[in-house]
């Protein structure tokens, strides 16, 4: 069974700053992160009473309230998981888990919520099973690496939802796992809410619920006389040396960008990129930079749709939706077959309208057919399609353009890999 669940989160526009700060550990971060420092330290010196509400002190400096107010519950999600509910604190065991979900950053939060709302409608609160949700911000790196000490399906969950081409993509995985005919696509069949994307596994194996889509961020008043990018292969281009950020941390460069931009482009392209790039952040950090001229960043971001919706708001900054598609980074469930069953009323819950709802809630277009698009219908995509991953060891060229980007790019920065 699951353990005892954190303080239900509850932040609106008008709730008073230091309430905030008070209430939620991890809430000072973010607070800083955007420059709040002076009001933080006048609440923690208890300096009178900060009467001042979150809608006040953003309206003051052009910050979209509702997008800070996502940031901020995810960064107090992240500081209420203890050591013990971690994946890194099982030294990434997960015999014993029947449902492990990592989500990425802004479905968290929405997800963890209804969820929580499922389990006690359908259980009383203490399901017959045992399952683990973490954001995969906190396992990017960690845990993929462990998908090839899989000795056997015992070793995994009986299921996962995870994002990105990870290791459920690279050639260890689907020999040894999925081509054995262990899973089953338990997504409707009925076709994609879209025109131009369709996710659905050709062998029937994967769910793709989702899909986390980049496009370009452009602050108008740091892009001088540079031109604005039209097509992801503009950016290789000299005059846009050290002008993109991308998003990143300790180490990790984001994997779904580096190989449909090597997809395309190949790996002399790569090494152009790398020169392009002059910041590997947090999309949060992106957004922070977007129309501040006191910051010191790029002026094109990568970045997922849902942090560019939260920088739209800010004065001088345009989305650019490229020319040939935002670049599509797939949320895969991953369902044993010979489970389904046992586990139906669950299986039934992710893969239906209401899961399908929150990605789409958040700029995930979902691949739930009852699901109303999130973009316009007929949005162009950049998806590198089952032909190009089963076809190719995605693990082994992301391994080396991960390494020939990184190569150039830390070189250049002066930073070690």
């Amino acid at each position: 069974m699951e353990k005892k669940e954190s303080p239900v989160i509850s932040i609106c526009p008008d709730s008073r700053v230091d309430e905030i700060l008070k209430k939620y550990r991890g809430a000072k971060h973010l607070f800083r992160t955007y420059g709040f420092d002076t009001l933080v330290d006048a609440v923690v010196r208890s300096d009178g009473e900060v009467t001042a509400t979150l809608r006040e002190i953003l309206a003051d400096r052009n910050i979209d309230c509702k997008g800070f107010i996502s940031l901020l519950e995810e960064q107090i999600a992240a500081h209420q998981v203890s050591a013990q509910e971690t994946l890194a604190s099982r030294s990434y065991n997960q015999k014993d888990l029947q449902f492990l979900a990592l989500l990425p950053c802004p479905v968290k939060i929405p997800f963890h919520g209804a969820f929580s709302a499922f389990l006690q409608n359908e259980w009383g609160g203490a399901p017959p099973f045992h399952y683990l949700v973490e954001s995969n911000a906190n396992n990017q790196l960690a845990y993929y690496q462990h998908i090839n000490g899989f000795r056997t399906i015992d070793d995994m969950p009986d299921i996962v939802i995870s994002p990105g081409l990870n290791g459920y993509y690279h050639r260890y995985f689907i020999e040894h796992f999925k081509k054995k005919n262990y899973f089953s696509d338990v997504l409707d069949s009925s076709g994609s809410p879209y025109d131009h994307l369709d996710l659905r596994d050709p062998d029937g194996h994967y769910s793709v619920m989702g899909a986390n889509i980049e496009v370009l961020v452009i602050d108008n008043e740091r892009m001088g006389d540079l031109p604005v990018p039209e097509r992801w292969s503009d950016l290789i281009r000299p005059e846009y040396r050290d002008s993109i950020s991308i998003r990143g941390q300790d180490g990790f460069i984001c994997e779904t960008v580096l190989l449909t931009l090597f997809k395309e482009i190949g790996i002399s392209g790569v090494r152009d990129f790398a020169r392009s790039v002059g910041a590997d952040v947090h999309p949060a950090q992106m957004v922070k930079n977007a129309g501040s001229l006191k910051a010191h960043a790029p002026p094109i971001s990568i970045m997922p749709l849902f942090f560019a919706n939260i920088a739209k708001n800010t004065k001088n900054v345009t989305i650019i939706w490229p020319k040939d598609g935002a670049i599509v980074s797939p949320v895969t469930m991953i369902v044993k077959k010979n489970r389904r069953e046992e586990l139906e009323s669950l299986v039934s819950y992710l893969a239906g309208e209401k899961t399908g709802a929150i990605f789409s809630g958040v700029s995930l277009p979902s691949m739930v057919s009852e699901v109303p698009p999130c973009v316009p219908r007929d949005s162009v995509f950049d998806w590198v399609g089952w032909d190009y991953l089963t076809t190719h060891d995605i693990g082994y060229e992301i391994d080396m353009i991960t390494r020939e980007f990184t190569n150039i790019y830390f070189a250049k920065t002066g930073r070690r890999q």
